[in-house]
């Protein structure tokens, strides 16, 4: 075993489940949180008045639909990015588990791009063609060194729709599609 087809797989794999948003980050409550304090003093006595105000992310009922299929896919994702970890490297048992969770990938690319509003719709269906092609590239594969470098190549192709997505999710549903890393 070679550490470093290793971490290229897993990036390669993260980076194409992903959608190629490895450089975005999702916003955590605490940045959500906007924390001013007032402090006023009389002669006799000192009093402090501490007020928060947090902006929590609403969606509306037609956004229920698009965010569970955005949760279905960033459940995906973080299972990708944690295959090897979970079964280990040897293709043998990698490739089977990796074809389950890319094909579920799919499903929920699918279920995503079909509930999906006009603004993102096309680019949830242009990452679902790109993980089918990655499929294929899967199935053929003979070794993880052979997936990733095939795989690589075609994640690069989806970056813009990937961080379009991405961002749709943290606005609409106010979690990422890619965990922070």
């Amino acid at each position: 075993m070679h550490r470093r087809p290793l971490t290229a797989i897993a990036l390669a794999l993260l980076t194409t489940l992903a959608l190629a948003a490895c450089g975005t980050t999702g916003s955590s409550d605490e940045d959500a949180k906007d924390t001013t304090s007032t402090t006023a003093t009389t002669a006799t006595a000192t009093t402090e008045e501490t007020t928060t105000t947090t902006e929590a992310t609403t969606t509306t009922e037609g956004d229920d639909e698009i965010c569970a299929a955005l949760q279905d896919v960033a459940d995906i994702i973080v299972e990708v990015s944690t295959a090897t970890d979970r079964f280990g490297t040897e293709w043998s048992t990698l490739q089977p588990e990796l074809i389950d969770i890319y094909e579920r990938g799919l499903d929920a690319y699918t279920t995503a791009a079909d509930v999906a509003p006009v603004e993102v719709e096309d680019d949830l269906a242009t990452i679902r063609d790109n993980v089918e092609e990655n499929v294929t590239i899967l199935e053929d594969a003979t070794s993880i060194e052979d997936f990733s470098t095939n795989v690589s190549a075609n994640a690069a192709a989806i970056e813009d729709e990937a961080t379009r997505v991405n961002e749709f999710s943290k606005d609409t549903c106010g979690f990422p599609t890619v965990p922070d890393s």
